[in-house]
């Protein structure tokens, strides 16, 4: 993508897909703020799609990438064969106070019994994540039963479970 200053003009490439075309679009109705805050593209009043004009202004268009053209006085894009209308974009919330670091998670058929210590963890953090997707409550209290038998407190399972509920940005765990 190229664009002068004022984001009113520009050539956006065409990589054969429309998602990523329409997206960068939305991208580059943006450009033009006058401002370096973070906004997001929200609302979209119409959108025309011409595929065959589409096609011949690619063809014309080569490897400089398709001629785009915002008017900003009557919010309109046009990009090839394609026309956005009334295109509202919105300042992007900031995070007031920080949140926990994300997580990469991966899904792993992990067995309860006869495991590893690893994935013992792994699949308690299973069974924690779909009590969470299955109980409609907003509180919740929980107790652990312990046998007047367990000798070592390391067994209990309630402090494995604050973890993993820690880690959850929307679960505040109180104690």
């Amino acid at each position: 993508m190229s664009a002068e200053n004022r984001g009113t003009t520009g050539n956006l490439a065409w990589a054969e897909n429309w998602v990523s075309f329409m997206d960068c679009m939305l991208q580059f109705s943006i450009l033009g703020q006058g401002t370096r805050d973070l906004y997001l593209p929200t609302r979209l009043q119409r959108a025309f799609i011409d595929p065959a004009k589409h096609r011949q202004a690619i063809a014309q268009a080569g490897d400089k990438g398709v001629p785009a053209t915002m008017f900003r006085d009557v919010n309109v894009l046009q990009c090839g064969g394609v026309e956005l209308r009334g295109l509202k974009a919105s300042l992007a919330p900031r995070r007031t106070q920080p949140g926990n670091e994300p997580s990469l998670e991966k899904y792993v058929f992990a067995p309860f019994e006869n495991c590893s210590e690893q994935s013992k963890a792994a699949a308690m953090q299973v069974c924690v994540h779909v009590a969470l997707e299955n109980i409609m409550a907003m509180k919740i209290k929980a107790v652990e039963v312990v046998p007047a038998t367990l000798a070592d407190p390391d067994d209990l399972l309630a402090a494995e479970i604050v973890s993993i509920l820690d880690r959850e940005p929307m679960i505040h765990v109180r104690n």
